[in-house]
């Protein structure tokens, strides 16, 4: 099984970025290429997202947040971003409720997720000086 963990910005669209689109150029870049790494050879994808959820990743949409992109009903922001990033590959959504169970069935996993919004006295969470290291774990 390959892994790969990717943020849940809604800005790695352009789209959604617009202004920001250059400046993180380079995120979106690593992004698609970890998935293109990992779901190249897969047989079967797992997108992991935080909570429950167990269906296909099928259709998305990002309309849910007032931004027009995607072709299904509103989904969570972490679907949505998944969705994107697969760009049409057939994937499946099990929720971290789930993943002990279900993640072994699959040939790459995509685990959707951010880090720590508590690093720094700028971060929008009070500064947490277990933050950093939660991120490296």
């Amino acid at each position: 099984m390959s892994v790969a963990f990717l943020p849940t910005t809604p800005l790695l669209i352009p789209d959604i970025a617009t202004g920001a689109a250059g400046e993180l150029g380079a995120l979106r870049d690593a992004a698609t290429a970890a998935v293109e790494d990992v779901c190249s050879n897969a047989t079967s994808i797992a997108v992991l997202v935080p909570g429950s959820a167990d269906h296909s990743l099928t259709t998305w949409s990002l309309r849910g947040f007032g931004i027009d992109v995607g072709d299904g009903e509103p989904t969570a922001l972490p679907v949505a971003i998944a969705g994107w990033l697969l760009d049409g590959r057939p994937a499946h959504v099990v929720g971290t409720d789930l993943a002990a169970r279900r993640l072994r069935e699959y040939d790459a996993v995509l685990a959707m997720g951010d880090g720590s919004a508590a690093r720094t006295d700028k971060a929008p969470l009070h500064l947490d000086p277990l933050a950093a290291p939660l991120d490296d774990a």
